[in-house]
C-alpha cells in the first residue's frame, strides 16, 4: 500500500497545525508552573481529587507543582512521595487558605481544590462526560492556564450549575470547589474575615475592586456536599446561618439574606445568601469613573 502524496495546500495546512501546536507548547513551557493545593482532612484513604486529577504523576513529571495540606494528626498517614505540608490540627479551612496565600509566596498563581472532586468535560449545554486519562487532565490544566493568563481569579463550572450555560468562558459569577487567583491581587484581603464563606468573600471582594473573574464552562467539577471529613467536622446549620450574616455584613449592598427555609441537606431552617455579582462589578466601574 502506498500513501497518497500530500498536495501543497494540505501540506501547508498540516505544517500550520504543527507550528501552532509547537508555539503553544513553547508558550506553556514559558508560563509559570501551576501550583495546585489540596487541603484535606479525614479523607486520606479516598484521596479523590488527587487521584481523579492525576495530580501525583503530573507533579512527578514536572507538569505542575502539588502541595497537599494535611493536619498534624494525619501526617503519618501520607506516603513520603506525596508532597505534603503540615498545618495545626485546630486550623479551619479559612485559616488554611489564608496560610496558603501568605506562606507560598514563591508561586505567583495558586489553584486551590476541594479534596473530594471528580471532573467532566462538557459536551453540550446540558451534557457532560467523565474524563479519566492523564492526557485529558493535562489538557484541562492547559486550558485553565490559558484562563489564568486572561483573568486574575476564577474557577470551573460545577455539577450544580453547568447545565444553565453553553460551553464557553463566563465572567463575574460564583466560584466553588476550586479557585485560582494571582497572589498579588489578594493584598489586604483575608479569608479568615468570612468563615465558611471564604471563597465567596475573596471572589466578591476582588470584583468589588473591579477585577472580574473567569469561569470555565468547558469543564465541570462534581462533589458531594457536606460528606464526612473536611469542613463537616465543624460546619453545622447554626454556624452556616451565623457566618452568612457575617458575610452579608462585609458586603452590604451586594449580598442579601433569605428568610430561613427548611433544608433537607441541613435538616433545619437555613439562611441562604444571594450575591449580586454583576451589580458589584457595575458599582466598581461607576466608582472608578467617578474618580476620573
Amino acid at each position: 500500500m502506498f500513501l497518497e502524496p500530500l498536495s501543497e495546500s494540505k501540506f501547508l495546512h498540516v505544517l500550520h497545525l504543527f507550528l501552532v501546536k509547537k508555539k503553544k507548547r513553547e508558550l506553556m513551557s514559558a508560563a509559570p508552573l501551576i501550583h495546585v493545593f489540596v487541603p484535606t482532612r479525614g479523607r486520606y484513604r479516598k484521596r479523590k481529587t488527587i487521584n481523579e486529577l492525576h495530580l501525583l504523576p503530573l507533579s512527578k513529571k514536572g507538569f505542575l507543582k502539588l502541595t497537599v495540606l494535611v493536619p498534624d494528626c494525619e501526617k503519618h498517614e501520607w506516603e513520603e512521595d506525596i508532597p505534603t505540608h503540615v498545618v495545626p490540627d485546630e486550623w479551619r479551612i479559612e485559616r488554611i487558605r489564608e496560610h496558603i496565600v501568605n506562606h507560598f509566596t514563591e508561586s505567583p498563581i495558586h489553584f486551590v481544590f476541594d479534596d473530594d472532586l471528580i471532573i467532566y468535560r462538557k459536551t453540550g449545554k446540558t451534557t457532560k462526560e467523565r474524563i479519566t486519562t492523564e492526557e485529558e487532565i493535562e489538557e484541562f490544566f492547559r486550558h485553565m492556564q490559558g484562563l489564568m493568563e486572561s483573568y486574575g481569579h476564577g474557577g470551573v463550572a460545577t455539577n450544580q450549575n453547568h447545565q444553565f450555560k453553553e460551553i464557553g468562558v463566563y465572567q463575574c459569577e460564583r466560584v466553588v470547589f476550586s479557585h485560582f487567583y494571582h497572589r498579588n491581587l489578594l493584598n489586604g484581603l483575608r479569608h479568615t474575615d468570612a468563615p465558611e464563606f471564604e471563597d465567596l468573600h475573596i471572589s466578591l471582594s476582588l470584583i468589588e475592586r473591579g477585577i472580574t473573574n473567569g469561569v470555565s464552562y468547558h469543564y465541570v467539577l462534581g462533589s458531594n456536599s457536606n460528606t464526612s471529613g473536611g469542613c463537616s467536622r465543624y460546619r453545622t446549620l447554626e454556624t452556616q446561618n451565623t457566618h452568612a450574616s457575617t458575610f452579608h455584613d462585609l458586603h452590604r449592598g451586594h449580598v442579601t439574606l433569605s428568610k430561613p427555609k427548611y433544608s433537607s441537606v441541613w435538616k433545619g431552617d437555613k439562611i441562604s445568601v444571594r450575591v449580586g455579582w454583576k451589580k458589584a462589578l457595575r458599582d466598581a466601574a461607576r466608582s472608578e469613573t467617578g474618580k476620573k
